[in-house]
């Protein structure tokens, strides 16, 4: 399978990367390399996360990014591809992040 990485996606390991530099830069950039290699992993077996469920937004799943277990994927299969919806840190509400307005 393809996967496409929303722009929301791309963001969020923005955010994580500037948090994460602050203290150490190698572990930021490394951060940003076991999350591709986690979105191509995914692609390539799309039922290896976790099925979730939030009020509004039926067939996401979720995995933990290698190496940054606090950091989840959010994604969803929409044909051959998987969508890459959130990279989030596990201890936020989740729920309120994928309100349908915001994915």
């Amino acid at each position: 399978m393809n996967y496409l990485v929303k722009a929301r996606a791309r963001l969020d390991l923005k955010h994580h990367w500037r948090y994460i530099a602050g203290d150490n830069p190698a572990a930021a950039d490394q951060l940003l390399v076991v999350a591709e290699e986690s979105f191509k992993r995914i692609a390539e077996n799309p039922d290896i996360g976790s099925q979730r469920s939030f009020r509004r937004i039926v067939g996401v799943r979720s995995r933990a990014v290698t190496g940054f277990g606090n950091y989840l994927v959010f994604y969803q299969t929409r044909g051959k591809t998987v969508v890459i919806v959130r990279v989030l840190h596990g201890m936020r509400d989740l729920p309120r992040f994928f309100l349908k307005r915001r994915v």
